[in-house]
């Protein structure tokens, strides 16, 4: 709400990409990057075209975790892509670091 009336209506990543007015861009500037990879999920950037072969030794993430579960699944495990999967364990893509790191840089231009 703005001066009392609704300044913007969208999902989190619509409000989080595209802010409507400077007063919608100041509630969501701070922390915005985190914010993203809390509301976002690894489906939304991975998708059946990247079908790049992996180790058989890559670690699986499925396709409705967060971007933060696959932040936190880079961090520890040091790879640079993730086998993403459906709900039933199948293959359905890759996600690589940089491309996550990349969206993160969009979010958060500084």
């Amino acid at each position: 709400m703005e001066g009392g009336q609704i300044a913007q209506v969208g999902s989190p990543q619509e409000l989080l990409f595209g802010p409507a007015t400077p007063f919608v861009a100041s509630l969501l500037r701070k922390d915005r990057a985190i914010k993203l990879l809390q509301t976002m999920m690894v489906s939304q950037l991975a998708g059946a075209g990247d079908l790049a072969p992996l180790p058989a030794t890559a670690p699986e993430i499925t396709d409705t975790a967060t971007f933060h579960g696959a932040l936190g699944l880079f961090l520890t495990s040091g790879v640079n892509a993730l086998a993403v999967t459906d709900a039933a364990g199948a293959w359905t893509g890759s996600l690589e670091r940089d491309r996550l790191f990349a969206l993160h840089k969009a979010a958060d231009p500084r």
